[in-house]
């Protein structure tokens, strides 16, 4: 199993770029040729989070709840993001 070492870092931004180079070297290291898909957690977190995290190239985002996913979706369209 991967263990992510827990890092204080300045931003969203900065802390997605290391999960991102530590997923690649583990695979690399392992020999896994497909890196998984890195799913963000957006419960919970306001709307700036999400924006930066989708700035710095997040796509794929995790809601609990459908209703939540909805309203959080129609608020970030009006920024232009498609979640």
């Amino acid at each position: 199993m991967l263990k992510l070492a827990c890092r204080r870092m300045s931003s969203i931004t900065d802390r997605l770029s290391a999960l991102r180079n530590e997923i690649a070297t583990h695979c690399e290291a392992h020999s896994i040729e497909r890196i998984p898909t890195l799913i963000a957690v957006s419960k919970t977190k306001p709307n700036e989070d999400v924006i930066e995290a989708y700035e710095a190239g997040q796509r794929d985002f995790g809601e609990n709840y459908p209703n939540e996913l909805k309203s959080k979706a129609a608020e970030l369209s009006k920024s232009g993001l498609t979640i």
